[in-house]
């Protein structure tokens, strides 16, 4: 799976439609570490430059007061939140021993030494509380992946060619439409060089620009109009 790491999605509306019921939130798991396999394969990102043509289900939560980038990866075996995301928001986690490795798709194995007992996520509409988040380290392009265990309890529907995700919760219906940006868009953030623009034109990506011209400021303005 593949993804362009510099593109940073759009907060997804939420749909709400009056329908059915919705699962329980599953428990806290004390001992972890026996409950996992050694070994979990988590389906994330490869390297940066075999992800640039993928529109992954992703989208924006909130995690308690703070907006977190969010997978949706039904490849992944647990629900996982990033280090580095947990260590700036000063999240609570707790130790465990002997944790699961995980191997994520660029071959590297992390081990699990922390763990995210309870989280209250929320988007729109849609609130919900999340339980046993293993917490990933090492380099990972998401705040929040909702893995295997929360489409277990959801069940949702997914429209693949629409990118639509519809759920039942709380007597609801909920769909979220995942956002991503076009592959031909060049990345937000920062200035390129005009070898870094060139690279991007001829590999047939849109670049938007604009040229600034400074005024000297004793230039008379009506000039400018003439």
């Amino acid at each position: 799976m593949s993804q362009e790491e510099q593109d940073q999605p759009k907060r997804t509306e939420a749909v709400s439609r009056n329908v059915v019921e919705s699962g329980d939130s599953l428990p806290v798991v004390e001992n972890l570490e026996q409950e996992i396999d050694e070994v979990v394969d988590v389906d994330l990102i490869k390297e940066v430059a075999r992800w640039k043509s993928a529109k992954l289900l992703r989208t924006k939560f909130r995690v308690g007061c703070v907006e977190a980038d969010t997978l949706f990866d039904s490849g992944s075996s647990v629900n996982l939140v990033a280090d580095s995301f947990v260590l700036k928001h000063k999240l609570k986690t707790r130790t465990i021993e002997n944790g699961p490795t995980f191997r994520t798709a660029d071959g590297r194995y992390h081990r699990c030494e922390k763990v995210l007992d309870l989280a209250r996520i929320r988007a729109s509409c849609y609130s919900d509380t999340l339980t046993n988040i293993f917490v990933l380290l090492g380099d990972c392009p998401f705040d929040l992946v909702l893995g295997k265990p929360w489409f277990d309890e959801k069940n949702p529907q997914i429209d693949w060619p629409n990118n639509l995700i519809t759920l039942q919760h709380d007597g609801k219906t909920i769909a979220f439409r995942a956002d991503y940006h076009d592959q031909k868009h060049l990345k937000k953030n920062g200035l390129i060089s005009a070898v870094e623009m060139e690279a991007e034109l001829s590999s047939g990506n849109i670049v938007h620009f604009c040229v600034i011209k400074p005024i000297p400021e004793n230039l008379n303005l009506n000039l400018l109009h003439k």
